[in-house]
């Protein structure tokens, strides 16, 4: 109980301080008030309807109040506790499911907002879509229903302690034998299996790719279906992240077997964490007795935020197409026709390695601006960070991607894909148009170098076709210049192997990222046009979107002035006008920085961040997670009596 005289005393001491203060509740509210779009239907257009969005809501609520659903203590968790709770949250989903709860989809929308994942992650992602699109009609009649009732779990084997990317290359062998079919052998220490999650202590059984060797003569990888007793397998340790779940290695000693032969939401959420957070955070006041200034309306911080919103924007975008093409493919697959799919395989690919790279690279940068708060567990930045950072490796590292695109292979059986964009560039160099769409830019690509940027002023630059045109000078340029280096060897055509297609790699990079960037704001182009077309948003959620869609693209483009500068394509005063466009835009976006990431549509249960609360109350929330910490049970820290205490005791003796 605090008495009268003390409260009188320290009266005006809080006066001083409560002059210049602003809850954090209050300061959020304000920056809803200036947006100047409709936030609510830009939400509802962004994640498939009031419906759908409605209920993603409801299901939210529904889970955070289930046990395995519950994560008030999740940051404090053990390696082991991390591993159970991933089970049970996928056990639970996986009975929602079954009892009718829940749909397929609702399931998939659950596995987000629960943000566990666990042993049983690749039964579902890979091990039963494995028997659903590669199978026999046989096969799938005895492995789907034990697959459906977890009767079997099983995980898919490919990744090697000595090969990755490089299927090709796996040591893991399949040997047919007449009398027992195959024996399944790791003849190497090089050969185990290493990664594939759940294999640890989960699964039961996996789909294992193997290389076929009949007859002595070595027909690839295929693909096996094995039970797991009876082989060498455990769980590989902790890892930087995803510790829920069990990856495992896995080595085989003449196993005789029986055959079968199988990126801008993560972003969009460290960008709604840092934005709300450093529209509340207070940082330094010009003059004494003033309010401090918000964090965000630093230049610097807005000009590593409000590229972030938008490039969470241009992914979401990106990934929605990418879904469109793949649907599209299976249906032009089913009818024999297959002419689309290197054209797939070279955009998604490069797709894929710079939307991780730009996510990955994002999230650090989110949590960086965060300052202190930022490192700890509780913003959910550095889980954010941990869990998604095996993207640049999964399903190949990205380097090798980007030489898949830049025209290296890829293995669908022992076949070798199109080198793409540089065989899209030979084939308009012998006058021939550019194989598929993405590639349209190449054609005359030797003359087009000679163009120029037709910018006359500042605001010419808030053109998507001039920023387009831009990128694609880029991409051009570097295809043209590598092709032609690659020829410098005395031959007529480009070499795609050996020595001189590696001594230059770096510039192939440098091609498919430059290629990807421009595909990148081309489909959010079409995607804000098609908004558009239908009337899905009103005028000024389009205006604030082609907003965004310049700040993304003048932010690359920013990023690559030297390759413009470099052979005249922009002169010197076009790069300042760049810049002073790109600086423009972040003022002209930043009132409705909290409104554009509220758009994204996050429920604070899916965020799980003390700083990224739609209240805005941040430190409370911050005060209240910090609490739940196993080291607060007690009085004590579990150091105390064994450790802290004797050698306390000891000191005070000898005082």
């Amino acid at each position: 109980m605090i008495d009268s005289r003390t409260k009188q005393l320290q009266e005006p001491s809080s006066t001083v301080i409560l002059s210049s203060h602003r809850e954090p509740s209050d300061d959020i509210a304000l920056e809803r008030a200036r947006a100047t779009f409709n936030v609510q239907e830009l939400c509802y257009a962004l994640n498939g309807g009031k419906e759908k969005f409605d209920r993603k809501n409801e299901l939210a609520e529904v889970i955070s109040k289930t046990s395995w659903g519950d994560k008030s203590r999740r940051y404090f968790h053990t390696r082991e506790e991390e591993y159970v709770g991933g089970l049970k949250a996928a056990l639970g989903i996986w009975e929602m499911m079954k009892s009718k709860e829940i749909s397929l989809e609702e399931a998939n929308w659950a596995r987000e907002l629960v943000n566990y994942p666990g042993g049983i992650l690749l039964h579902i992602g890979m091990f039963i879509p494995s028997l659903l699109s590669q199978g026999t009609p046989e096969q799938q009649k005895k492995w789907l229903p034990p697959s459906y009732k977890l009767a079997v779990i099983g995980t898919y084997a490919q990744t090697e302690l000595g090969h990755g990317t490089f299927v090709r290359g796996l040591e893991t062998t399949a040997t047919y034998d007449v009398a027992t079919k195959f024996i399944v052998h790791s003849p190497t220490l090089s050969a185990t299996k290493w990664w594939p999650g759940g294999l640890g202590k989960t699964c039961s059984h996996a789909v294992v790719m193997a290389r076929l060797f009949i007859n002595g003569k070595d027909y690839g990888p295929h693909g096996f279906i094995m039970s797991l007793p009876g082989v060498t397998l455990g769980d590989i340790g902790p890892k930087y992240g995803f510790n829920g779940v069990d990856n495992g290695f896995l080595s085989f000693d003449h196993v005789r077997i029986h055959i079968i032969a199988q990126s801008g939401g993560v972003l969009g959420m460290a960008a709604t964490i840092a934005t709300r957070y450093c529209a509340v955070r207070r940082q330094t006041a010009a003059l004494a007795g003033q309010q401090e200034t918000q964090v965000l309306d630093y230049q610097n911080v807005s000009n590593t935020l409000l590229p972030l919103v938008a490039a969470a924007y241009a992914l979401r975008f990106l990934g929605k197409n990418m879904e469109e093409q793949y649907e599209q493919f299976e249906a032009d697959r089913d009818n024999g026709d297959f002419s689309s799919l290197p054209e797939l395989h070279a955009s998604s690919s490069g797709l894929k390695a710079l939307s991780t790279w730009i996510t990955t690279e994002g999230i650090e940068a989110c949590r960086a601006t965060c300052g202190g708060h930022g490192y700890s567990q509780l913003s959910g930045l550095p889980t954010l960070l941990q869990d998604y950072a095996p993207n640049i490796t999964w399903e190949g590292d990205n380097n090798v991607l980007c030489l898949q695109v830049g025209g290296t292979h890829v293995f669908m059986s022992v076949e070798h894909t199109a080198r793409f964009v540089l065989k899209a560039l030979m084939a308009s160099q012998k006058g021939a148009t550019p194989p598929g769409r993405t590639c349209a830019y190449l054609a005359n690509a030797q003359q087009k170098l000679h163009s120029r940027c037709p910018v006359k002023s500042s605001a010419s630059w808030n053109d998507p076709h001039t920023q387009l045109a831009a990128m694609h000078h880029v991409a051009r340029r570097l295809a043209v210049t590598t092709a032609a280096a690659l020829t410098n060897n005395g031959t007529t055509k480009p070499e795609f192997e050996g020595p001189v297609w590696s001594s230059h790699a770096v510039n192939l990079i440098r091609l498919a990222k430059a290629h990807c960037a421009a595909l990148v704001h081309l489909n959010t182009m079409n995607t804000i046009a098609k908004m558009e077309a239908t009337r899905s948003v009103d005028a000024s959620s389009l205006a604030v979107l082609r907003q965004l869609a310049s700040l993304w693209a003048l932010t690359h483009l920013e990023k690559v002035l030297g390759d413009l500068l470099e052979d005249g394509y922009v002169n010197g005063d076009q790069a300042a006008m760049l810049r002073s466009f790109q600086r423009g835009l972040l003022s002209e976006l930043r009132p409705n920085a909290v409104g554009l990431v509220d758009a994204l549509g996050y429920h604070d249960y899916t965020l799980n961040s003390a700083l990224g609360q739609a209240d805005g109350d941040v430190y409370r929330a911050l005060l209240k997670m910090a609490q739940g910490s196993p080291l607060n049970d007690t009085e004590e820290g579990p150091g105390w009596h064994s450790v802290m205490k004797p050698v306390m005791l000891a000191a005070r003796s000898k005082m």
